[in-house]
């Protein structure tokens, strides 16, 4: 176990905590209870970046912490951990719960870039396994062996890999030998929720490339189910930040993606449009530009930004391909006839709100919004139908459904 002084002798600069988490602590100090910061917020800040959020430890029971902090709300039972509305954001607060001291916190931590805590009424940073260090050096080591880091939580595997792609660290090799070991160990005992969280950390920063890296070295891309593609990587790094579009990069090849959103408990809505990603790529397949129906159903079935996201990844990935001239025509000729379409669905009605009104025989009123509502959607639909007569013959069927469903004309 690699140990030492609490206290570095050259400590990094610790950047000063807002008023609002400064006050915080200094009541848990007033009350008697010694109270550090610590956590990747601390970290973050130790790097130059600012807090996601921001992460406290107390020697304070749960009890003491609802005593000095009325307005702290238990997150678990039995008082294991508490948050705290501030001016600056919410601050997780917990209780130590390995021991008396700090340091025995520090070294359940996992890695050695978390194992650190500031102490802001003494102005103090505890550093037991030389965390500030490894931050100077970017490197991930383990507190204690790899086995015991991730032997206790074999999520922390899914978290090196999150570390390497948010900040590029370095894996330790001890570490890095251990992690399909760990993995295929406790894989199927980890919460979806959890796996999402990270998963979504790792491939949200700014090297998910590095990230993906770590997780093929410890086998979670194939236990995540994901494809086979070699350029995985390169894209990642080159694609919006996006989760649904990243998470469809690394699905490619795997239809609908179905294993891999069911094990990350993905929502509906989230699942949904991966699969539309995953399903219309590559976009020049999903339609062909010289048929107007094949360029309309796209047209429908992605937003925009889908389509916009599907052309980039595309071109990205015909990169110094043999036939990326080819493909780029067929792209280009798909921009134009998706271009033409949308200009046409956005046309002006054949019929505007006053010929509907003489129609229908109506006054200004809901009725006739609904109306043009109608016909909008017919023309969406067949932008051929955009044209007085076949307008006034389709509203026509519509006015005689409308008053059959209990909407009668107010001269009714």
């Amino acid at each position: 176990m690699r140990r030492k002084s609490p206290l570095t002798a050259a400590q990094p600069q610790v950047p000063e905590l807002p008023a609002a988490i400064g006050a915080l602590a200094a009541s848990l100090e007033k009350a008697g209870h010694p109270a550090w910061w610590v956590g990747e917020s601390l970290h973050d800040a130790l790097r130059g970046c600012a807090p996601r959020q921001w992460s406290f430890s107390t020697a304070a029971t749960g009890d003491q912490i609802a005593a000095a902090l009325p307005l702290a709300v238990p997150t678990r039972a039995r008082g294991l951990s508490f948050v705290v509305p501030t001016a600056a954001g919410p601050v997780d607060l917990a209780p130590l719960r390995r021991g008396p001291e700090i340091e025995d916190d520090l070294l359940h931590r996992g890695f050695g870039v978390l194992a650190l805590a500031w102490r802001p009424a003494q102005g103090q940073l505890h550093d037991p396994c030389g965390g500030a260090e490894d931050i100077d050096q970017g490197r991930l080591q383990a507190v204690g062996t790899p086995e015991q880091c991730l032997g206790v939580r074999p999520l922390r595997v899914l978290q090196a890999a999150r570390l390497a792609a948010l900040h590029g660290y370095r894996l330790d090799p001890a570490l890095e030998a251990e992690l399909s070991r760990a993995w295929q160990a406790g894989a199927d005992a980890i919460s979806g929720d959890a796996l999402r969280r990270e998963l979504q950390g790792l491939l949200m920063g700014p090297e998910p490339g590095a990230g993906l890296g770590v997780l093929q070295k410890a086998g979670v891309d194939a236990w995540l189910e994901f494809g086979p593609g070699e350029d995985c990587g390169r894209l990642l790094d080159g694609a919006p930040r996006d989760f649904a579009l990243r998470l469809a990069i690394c699905l490619r090849g795997r239809p609908g993606g179905d294993r891999c959103l069911g094990k990350i408990r993905a929502s509906a809505e989230f699942a949904g449009r991966v699969r539309r990603l995953i399903g219309h790529h590559p976009i020049e397949a999903a339609a062909v530009a010289r048929r107007r129906l094949s360029v309309r159903r796209l047209l429908g079935r992605l937003d925009e930004r889908e389509r916009q996201m599907l052309f980039a990844l595309r071109e990205a990935e015909i990169e110094g391909q043999e036939d990326a001239a080819v493909i780029h025509e067929a792209l280009v000729l798909l921009r134009l006839a998706l271009a033409r379409e949308a200009d046409e669905r956005v046309a002006p009605l054949a019929l505007d709100g006053a010929a509907v009104m003489r129609a229908l025989g109506l006054d200004e009123g809901p009725r006739v919004g609904r109306a043009l509502a109608f016909l909008r959607g017919q023309v969406d639909q067949d932008p051929d139908c955009n044209e007085p007569g076949r307008l006034l013959a389709l509203l026509t069927e519509w006015a005689a459904q409308d008053r059959a469903k209990g909407n009668p004309d107010p001269s009714d």
